[in-house]
């Protein structure tokens, strides 16, 4: 090849970057913007993969007259290991608590059943009835330090989460969902969230409450919190029911916006 040739980067073929990037270079070569494309998948030898984020910048946002292209090829795969990780997590969770959820609508059941078998041997006092007694405390208590615990798990990874009611009456609620939705109230539960404060954010959130109860379908989305202007709430909403409207559950986490 001679030297003095001047080959152009469009019409090289050596690897599956430049091919998947070619068509959005020669978009952009006219334009004064640039273009990032994440999650491009690459495998290097020893058949190891590797994830990259691709910026596109043309120099004529720097200089109108410079047709040249700086491609940046940034390595990612850290990143993305971590949100798979993340993701594996929060399935583990979304399934022990769907678990949890179960086995507390059994044990509900179980205890309607035995207090009106409680009501009826509270005539008959024998030993019978004692003993059936102290096993109902001991299903409560066990109940107790189950929901306890459900509750730590829920803190300790930062979810908030609180399940309304068709009438959006709070069923139960966590003390971080009470700290991301700003409610103030001590005694929330069996009661309305409607006009208990003014907070924009619970504003935000009624309205899509209100939203996922009418399509019955799982709903996601973003908000900006009060506490900085770098941080934001991710609430992930989910009908009860999507045959007939029992009410939602709510999943907040909090997250922080890169500096990047």
């Amino acid at each position: 090849m001679k030297k003095d040739k001047k080959i152009s980067f469009l019409d090289l073929n050596i690897n599956c970057y430049i091919e998947k990037i070619q068509d959005k270079i020669r978009v952009l070569t006219n334009k004064r913007d640039y273009l990032i494309i994440d999650g491009v998948e690459h495998w290097q030898e020893k058949n190891s993969k590797i994830y990259l984020r691709i910026i596109i910048i043309p120099l004529s946002i720097i200089n109108i007259e410079n047709k040249d292209i700086l491609v940046i090829l940034d390595n990612m795969t850290k990143f993305y290991e971590f949100g798979e990780k993340t993701r594996f997590m929060l399935k583990s969770f979304e399934t022990a608590k769907e678990k949890l959820l179960s086995e507390n609508s059994i044990l509900e059941k179980a205890t309607d059943e035995l207090e009106i078998i409680n009501k009826y041997l509270q005539s008959r006092n024998n030993e019978e009835f004692i003993l059936l007694n102290e096993k109902i405390i001991k299903q409560s208590m066990e109940f107790e330090i189950l929901k306890n615990q459900y509750e730590a798990i829920l803190d300790s990874i930062g979810l908030g989460v609180m399940i309304v009611d068709q009438n959006l009456i709070v069923k139960n609620i966590n003390s971080l969902a009470l700290k991301y939705l700003e409610i103030n109230y001590e005694f929330i539960i069996d009661k309305s969230l409607i006009g208990i404060n003014n907070s924009k954010i619970l504003s935000d959130v009624l309205k899509r409450i209100s939203e996922t109860m009418e399509i019955r379908e799982p709903m996601n989305f973003i908000i900006d919190s009060s506490n900085s202007e770098k941080q934001f709430l991710d609430i992930k909403i989910n009908p009860i029911n999507k045959k007939k409207n029992e009410g939602v559950i709510l999943i907040i986490k909090e997250g922080v916006l890169s500096s990047c």
